[in-house]
């Protein structure tokens, strides 16, 4: 299990490898409770990329931090620039994982939920182009029957097996209903930093995730959180712990006020 290795006077800091992750979730909510986690990572003056991308960052803890975060998840929301700039792909089973928790690992492969109000998306990227064993949605707005461009992409992702969900309101509460509808209750969100803006503006996320990479950088590539309004949310921090590669993890629950 996680050792201490300082005591500060509200709660011990742990030392945290690959294989304690899910035991960092903390507590779960009731299985019928939906709940939404943010899951993320930053350099130590709030950037979400180095180099261009987030994969500069972090380390195998980190990358068995999201692990677990999706292994917990129902749903996995994502902007699709995301899903692009961070070559992401499809979920295989089993779904890789340091969880040793039975009732995280027997879950069922949770499903992406891909946001792109414009469908915006290149079809040739792995995450579009390779099959996947959990069926992926997309989420978009409603196009007029005339948008032959949008029609015959709608219809080459149901082919390869996505669900495209063409919705008249994207915004986040409006999605988050629909999942919820589905019984998709347990929702991870991946981001990127637009994305963050506009959960946290709507005020839909319960728990923050949030790993801090030891890397200072110059220029602030791109702010970790980007809302089209100027917003505040207070969130209580309820574990932190840190890994051999210096990189800080901190699980924060929302303070409503």
């Amino acid at each position: 299990m996680p050792h201490s290795t300082h005591h500060p006077s509200a709660f011990c800091v742990t030392e945290l490898s690959p294989q304690h992750c899910t035991s960092f979730l903390g507590p779960f909510a009731p299985a019928d409770q939906p709940e939404l986690r943010m899951i993320g990572i930053m350099s130590m003056n709030g950037s979400a990329t180095l180099h261009g991308s987030s994969s500069a960052m972090g380390s195998p803890t980190d990358q068995a931090m999201l692990a677990a975060v999706r292994a917990w998840s129902d749903a996995i929301l994502v902007g699709a620039q995301t899903v692009l700039a961070e070559d992401y792909s499809p979920l295989r089973q089993p779904l890789p994982s340091p969880a040793h928790d039975h009732s995280v690992t027997s879950r069922p492969l949770p499903r992406f939920a891909v946001l792109t109000r414009s469908l915006n998306i290149d079809l040739t990227a792995r995450f579009f182009s390779q099959p996947h064993d959990s069926s992926p949605i997309i989420v978009t707005a409603v196009h007029p029957a005339t948008d032959t461009r949008r029609t015959s992409l709608i219809t080459t992702l149901r082919n390869r097996g996505f669900e495209v969900w063409e919705l008249p309101d994207l915004s986040p509460r409006a999605v988050v209903t629909m999942l919820y509808r589905h019984g998709l209750k347990r929702l991870s969100l991946e981001g990127g930093p637009s994305i963050y803006g506009q959960f946290l503006e709507a005020d839909l996320v319960d728990i923050l995730h949030l790993s801090l990479d030891p890397h200072l950088s110059s220029p602030v590539e791109l702010p970790f959180v980007q809302a089209s309004t100027p917003m505040s949310r207070r969130f209580r921090p309820e574990a932190i712990a840190a890994d051999k590669n210096g990189v800080v993890f901190i699980r924060y629950r929302r303070i409503h006020e």
